[in-house]
């Protein structure tokens, strides 16, 4: 029996088994769980989450809903219906609060690339900053994630790199750029200073999370 006479029957036997509408519908969450799992893989962020994790976002089924989360979604809709969409949203707080679960929860839905803060400083530094394909995929990315702000080696360098990706993204209204970072808020905006601070809540805003320590849980 040749593999397409084999998912016929079994096609044909799910179809005696259960009403069409509950099999299209187990087709199409299965489609979209697939999706997920494949722009997570492709965004790079996949090493920052725990294997737990990822099948949580994977299945769209997120058991705790922290105020990280609650603020991507609410961005989420706010676009939804804006002529003029916030295109930066900044997250602050301290660790083990879900910020980088919130992120990898936005690249699940839109599709888009995650990097460390840390990263995007060397990619900045480096002699091929302009001119770089890693530039230009951040550039022309729909969803940007940069995560651990404030971890970076060199705070003079972190803050013209974030300056420079932001103000290059937010000119776009199809464009999402997330940055996270541990630090409370006071700290961060003294870190990135006034220009940064000013060009992220220009086309975004700068949400303070709450909430338990999800690390310390278990």
């Amino acid at each position: 029996m040749i593999k397409s006479d084999f998912l016929a029957i079994a096609e044909e036997a799910m179809a005696k088994a259960m009403p069409r509408e509950d099999m299209i519908r187990g087709i199409a969450e299965r489609e979209a769980r697939n999706m997920r799992e494949s722009r997570l893989n492709d965004s790079g962020v996949r090493g920052a989450i725990t294997d737990e994790d990822f099948g949580w976002i994977a299945g769209n089924a997120i058991p705790i809903e922290t105020h990280a989360l609650r603020s991507v979604r609410r961005w989420m809709h706010i676009r939804s219906g804006s002529a003029k969409p916030l295109t930066t949203l900044a997250l602050t707080g301290l660790t083990g609060r879900g910020k980088t679960l919130a992120g990898a929860f936005l690249v699940s839905q839109l599709g888009g690339l995650y990097a460390t803060a840390e990263t995007l400083r060397r990619m900045f530094v480096s002699n091929h900053w302009r001119e770089g394909a890693e530039l230009q995929r951040l550039l022309g990315a729909r969803c940007v994630v940069v995560d651990d702000l404030g971890g970076e080696h060199d705070a003079n360098t972190a803050a013209a790199a974030v300056f420079e990706l932001v103000n290059m993204r937010s000119g776009s209204s199809r464009s999402w750029t997330l940055l996270t970072s541990n630090l409370p808020d006071s700290d961060f905006r003294e870190r990135y200073g006034e220009r940064t601070i000013r060009r992220i809540e220009h086309r975004g805003a700068i949400v303070e999370v709450s909430g338990e320590d999800l690390r310390g849980k278990g």
